[in-house]
Formats: structure tokens, sequence, C-alpha cells
């Protein structure tokens, strides 16, 4: 459980708030899940009577590790951005190759929700996220008649995909979903305590709470309906308070103290 732990939180210490390091955890837990699931049709598309496809998810695996490189390194936002592209990509070859038979397309409608945990607050790319696999849907049922590279399986064959791939990627998918909904639940009041036990009014508290979701001055202004220039006066007064000087050693402080709640 150690090592799992740890995968999942590879590269969290990078993260400049409490939210962006949970999307990382996301991401590292939605990566696990796929090299796992995909590892053992390295050996099954070969039993089934293909061995290009049993060659290619050795190429998924690559691509999907390639996150957990991204985040050790720091390059959290591109992680996300390339685990959601990827596994758009992957789904939509996977499906052309087998068939919808297979059920293999219905794993798109699963990404739009996994396109809001990972990549919410990105007002430019979430747009092209949340229609990338609805058009790529649309694109498989254009091609479904298409007799193109497509690959010979026996219905019972394109059953165990369908029975071991589709429903079992899709249950983990809404688990992780429903665990990363319940860690923002649990984070947010976890804060709510970690700040209760410093010195700070109602409204430093508030400040505080706006600060670890990454916000600068003018958004945390525009969320509590104050001016910009209380927004400054209060983080005085709460670096003060808690013996700080900037923003990412009040995130610092908050973080271990947060880790040790």
């Amino acid at each position: 459980m150690g090592i799992l732990k740890n995968l999942f939180e590879l590269g969290s210490h990078h993260a400049k708030s409490y939210e962006t390091a949970r999307k990382i955890v996301l991401s590292n837990q939605l990566t696990a899940t796929f090299v796992g699931v995909s590892a053992p049709y390295v050996l099954i598309f070969p039993l089934l009577g293909s061995t290009f496809l049993g060659g290619l998810v050795l190429l998924v695996e690559l691509t999907f590790g390639l996150t957990w490189v991204l985040n050790w390194k720091g390059y959290n936002r591109q992680a996300r951005i390339w685990l959601v592209c990827w596994i758009n990509f992957w789904v939509f070859v996977f499906c052309y190759f087998v068939g919808q038979g297979s059920g293999i397309q219905n794993i798109l409608f699963t990404l739009i929700p996994v396109s809001f945990a990972l990549l919410g607050g990105e007002k430019k790319v979430l747009p092209i996220f949340i229609g990338l696999p609805l058009g790529l849907f649309y694109v498989l049922e254009m091609l479904k008649n298409s007799p193109y590279f497509r690959i010979p399986f026996t219905p019972q064959a394109v059953s165990i995909v369908y029975y071991t791939g589709t429903g079992f990627i899709f249950c983990i998918l809404v688990l992780s979903i429903r665990f990363y909904s319940k860690v923002l639940q649990k984070s947010q009041s976890t804060l709510d305590t970690v700040l209760r036990s410093y010195p700070l009014t109602q409204r430093e508290v508030e400040i505080v709470q706006e600060l670890s979701l990454g916000k600068d001055n003018k958004a945390i202004s525009a969320a509590l309906f104050i001016e910009e220039a209380t927004v400054k006066n209060h983080l005085k007064n709460i670096y003060q308070k808690l013996q700080v000087k900037s923003r990412a050693e009040l995130l610092s402080q908050l973080l271990k103290k947060f880790s040790a709640t």
C-alpha cells in the first residue's frame, strides 16, 4: 500500500494549491487504472488472434506511463492534458480495430466527467476536452461499416473484450471520480479545521481558503465581493499572524499542518 500511496502522490509536492494537488493524485490514479487494466491485453490480444494489438498495448502502457514522469518533473498541467488526450486517442483506435460490438466506445462518455475533474478551471482547454469524446464517438459511428484495417475477431472474442475491458474500466473510472469528489469534500472540511487553529478572523479564513485554490488578489476580491486593496490588507495581517513572508510560505505551512491532520 505504501508503494501505491507514493505512486498516487507522485508530483503532488509541486502543487501550489490543494485543488491542484488533488488533481495530480487523481491523474496518477487514473494512469494506474489504465496501465493495470491494459497490461493483461498484451497477452489476451495475441491469444484472440491479434499480435498487432498486443504490441499496440505496449505503446499504450508507455504513453500512459509518461503521465507519471510529467507529474514527477512538475509538469502537472501538461500531465493532465496529456492523459486525457491519450485516453481519447487509444479508446478511439482500439474501438475502430476491434469494432463497436466491443462497447469500447462507451468509455468516451466517462471521459466527460473525467475532463471536468482533471481540467476544471481550464477555461481555454476544458471545452475542447468536453467536445472531443463526443466528436470521436460520432466519427466512430460514421466509420462503423468501414472495411479498412478491421481485425476480424470472433463474436466470443469481442465479448471478452467487452466484459473484461469496457465494464472494468468504466467501473474503475466511476469509482475514481467518486473518490475524487469525497476527497474534495473531506479536504475542504480538514482545511477549515486547520485554519480554525490559527488566530484568524472569519474574513481572513475565507481569504486563505480562496488563496489555497490558487486564486490571485483580483479573483479573491471578485469571489468575496470586496475591494482588491482590502484583500491586500487582509493578506498583510495574515502574514503577520502566521509569521510568513509570502504566499508560497503560507501555503507550505498550511500544507504541512494539513498533511499532519
